[in-house]
């Protein structure tokens, strides 16, 4: 393995730590949101050129693939989303919304990238793409209604002067939730007789968040309420650094034949 595959972790989050500089000390601040799309969407097609487009057509026949991973993400997830948030944020509404928020999306794009870098199925975790979105979209509304029903009755100035907390205590739901998600998805991938390459897709495609749609949902939908939308914010600090080390590990795991 060379010392940039090594360093990749490293760099991923070097990167990101840069970024947020930049973002804070510099002009690149007030337009960096409007090119973060668009170096995402010029690193995923660097990704799609070596993508075998056949082996596209064959994944979407996958049925024991995408009902695994339909089931993690949309029955599993929201259940267990939900159980952190009562767990960690009982007195927080409006965090255990955006907590909640965040972990029923599953990611549409940069899962992708680490799949790719972990040398999963690049195309079985693409054709999950179209319905990870779709089912977002419809089932976000219902999981807010049933989970959280007629809750959304809270005194948000009591929440504010709690910001440096909930940004320390966000970091233990969420790891806890990337691993035992990374569990369950090894344990099915196993349980199942996927392929390491496969079961490194299901990995990704159940463990990133979408959260760029989240904020975007919870902005137009809480415009009052702005710890759910620190809430999703927080997520991909924490999301990224984790992603690109369970990334190493996978790749490693994965070189082990």
């Amino acid at each position: 393995m060379s010392l940039i595959s090594k360093l990749q972790p490293v760099i991923i989050i070097a990167a990101a730590l840069l970024g947020l500089l930049l973002g804070a000390v510099t002009p690149l601040g007030s337009v960096s949101s409007g090119l973060i799309e668009v170096f995402l969407m010029m690193l995923l097609y660097i990704l799609f050129l070596s993508i075998d487009l056949k082996q596209i057509q064959k994944s979407f026949t996958n049925v024991r693939f995408t009902l695994t991973a339909v089931i993690i993400n949309f029955v599993f997830t929201p259940l267990f989303g939900y159980l952190l948030g009562r767990v960690f944020f009982a007195d927080s509404l409006d965090i255990r919304i955006g907590l909640l928020m965040l972990l029923v999306t599953p990611c549409t794009d940069w899962y992708l990238v680490f799949t790719g870098l972990s040398k999963g199925n690049v195309e079985l975790g693409m054709s999950i793409l179209p319905l990870n979105l779709i089912l977002q979209i419809a089932l976000l509304p219902v999981y807010l209604l049933v989970l959280i029903g007629s809750e959304v009755t809270m005194n948000v100035a009591s929440l504010l002067g709690g910001v440096a907390m909930v940004l320390v205590k966000m970091f233990i739901p969420l790891l806890i939730f990337f691993a035992v998600l990374l569990f369950v998805s090894q344990c099915a991938g196993r349980l199942i007789k996927f392929s390491r390459r496969d079961i490194v897709s299901l990995n990704f495609t159940t463990l990133a968040r979408n959260s760029p749609l989240s904020l975007a949902i919870a902005v137009a939908t809480f415009p009052d309420r702005p710890l759910i939308s620190l809430a999703l914010v927080i997520g991909p600090l924490i999301e990224l650094p984790v992603l690109s080390v369970i990334s190493d590990i996978l790749k490693r795991w994965n070189a082990e034949r």
